[in-house]
């Protein structure tokens, strides 16, 4: 059910962002450990509620995302 919804997202990802997770130089990982700094401090909540455009799109989360025949 999430998997339109996934592949969206996951498609708009630019491969060499991907690479900011495995940091393999000393500048690289302290570009890595500010930006987890960052978030630590809710830093991108503070852009989110100054930015002028919504992300998120039009997609709604169903009711129930569980799958049936669970439980």
């Amino acid at each position: 059910m999430l998997r339109p919804f996934v592949d969206e997202i996951q498609g708009r990802v630019n491969p060499g962002l991907l690479r900011l997770a495995l940091p393999m130089t000393r500048r690289a990982i302290d570009t890595f450990q500010a930006a987890a700094l960052a978030c630590r401090l809710h830093v991108p909540d503070l852009v989110a509620r100054f930015s002028k455009e919504d992300r998120g799109g039009s997609w709604q989360l169903p009711p129930d995302p569980a799958p049936s025949g669970t439980g």
